[in-house]
């Protein structure tokens, strides 16, 4: 994906790298304007102590978006995860939203056993403890549903 972003969207302003957040810090790569995440936090061990470090990488006005999967179960079954894969594929193919051929591809891919391993493997926050955590970072962020997610929005500056 980093060579792809690369390619498409080459700016000098922007480097793309494949680093472990948890190694980025202020002191050896200075502040951003914008740190995203997208559904990679329910990944990291000491969830607060990352939260933390994300914080202090932003530069004044600058702006914190961090997405993540939460579920009240905490794990989410195999079945669920089919059954979503079975759904997308019947809009993808009844609402012409890709070519059959390319829906039936993103469907096998989605059922794969190693995916479906991965996915069941994952353990997510529930949506309160989602607030707890990063709420006590982030105390005057936007938290907005998204579904089996949660979007948070912080900055302090603006």
């Amino acid at each position: 994906m980093l060579t792809r972003a690369e390619t498409l969207r080459p700016r000098p302003n922007i480097t793309y790298q494949c680093r472990d957040l948890r190694e980025v810090t202020p002191d050896r790569d200075g502040r951003f304007d914008l740190v995203l995440s997208c559904y990679a936090l329910h990944h990291v061990d000491r969830l607060d102590d990352t939260l933390r470090g994300i914080r202090d990488l932003l530069t004044p006005g600058g702006q914190i978006i961090l997405i993540d999967n939460v579920d009240p179960r905490r794990r989410v079954p195999r079945s669920w995860f089919v059954k979503e894969a079975v759904r997308w594929l019947a809009a993808d193919v009844l609402h012409h939203r890709r070519p059959v051929a390319e829906a039936a591809e993103v469907f096998r891919l989605s059922i794969h056993p190693a995916w479906m391993d991965h996915l069941t493997g994952d353990l997510f926050l529930t949506p309160d403890e989602f607030a707890h955590h990063y709420l006590a970072v982030f105390a005057d962020a936007e938290i907005t549903p998204m579904y089996r997610a949660r979007a948070l929005r912080w900055a302090p500056d603006r």
